[in-house]
C-alpha cells in the first residue's frame, strides 16, 4: 500500500507510513490492557520514556476506542454502529414496496460508508447514531409486519354459521 501511494506522491506516502506506525504503537500499548482498555485520560497514549512528551498522533476512532475502552469497548460501539446495517440486511428480503427497499438500501449504504470512514478518521458525530437507529428502527418495522403477514395467511378464514346462510 505504501509503495502504491508513493508512486503518486512522496509526502503522502510519508504522512501514511507516520500514521501506520503510529498506530502500531498505538495498537502494541493498547493490547497491554485488551478486555476493558486504558480509559480516559491520555492513558492508551504513547510517551517518551526520557521526556515524558506525548509521543502519540491518534486519528481513527478505531484506535483510540481500542485503547481506551479495550475489546468489549470497541464491539460495543462498532457492534452498535453495524447491527442495523445487518438487520436490513435479512429485512431488504421482507419489502413490499420499492420506497422501503430505496429508504433501507440507502440508509444502509450511508452507515457502512461512515463506518467505513471511522477507521482512518474520528469523526463519529451524533447523526451517526441517529442513521443507526432510523436504519434499526425500519428494518425492526418490517420484520414485525413480516411476521404479521404470516400468521394472517396462517389463520383459517372464519368459515360461516349455517344459521347465517339461511337468515
Amino acid at each position: 500500500l505504501l509503495q502504491m501511494v508513493d508512486s503518486m506522491s512522496h509526502e503522502r506516502a510519508r504522512s501514511l507510513k507516520t500514521r501506520f506506525d503510529n498506530e502500531d504503537k498505538l495498537l502494541e500499548r493498547a493490547f497491554e490492557r485488551p478486555i476493558f482498555g486504558w480509559g480516559r485520560y491520555g492513558r492508551n497514549r504513547v510517551y517518551n520514556d526520557d521526556s515524558g512528551k506525548d509521543e502519540s498522533i491518534t486519528d481513527g476512532l478505531w484506535i483510540l476506542t481500542l485503547g481506551q475502552y479495550g475489546l468489549v469497548g470497541f464491539l460495543a460501539q462498532f457492534g452498535l454502529l453495524s447491527i442495523g446495517v445487518f438487520r436490513a440486511a435479512s429485512a431488504s428480503k421482507l419489502t413490499k414496496s420499492t420506497t422501503d427497499a430505496i429508504f433501507i438500501s440507502a440508509i444502509s449504504l450511508i452507515v457502512a460508508v461512515n463506518m467505513v470512514e471511522l477507521i482512518p478518521n474520528s469523526g463519529l458525530l451524533p447523526w451517526s447514531w441517529l442513521l443507526c437507529g432510523a436504519l434499526l428502527g425500519r428494518s425492526e418495522a418490517l420484520q414485525a409486519e413480516a411476521i404479521q403477514r404470516r400468521k394472517q395467511a396462517m389463520m383459517p378464514s372464519k368459515i360461516p354459521s349455517p344459521d347465517a346462510v339461511h337468515a
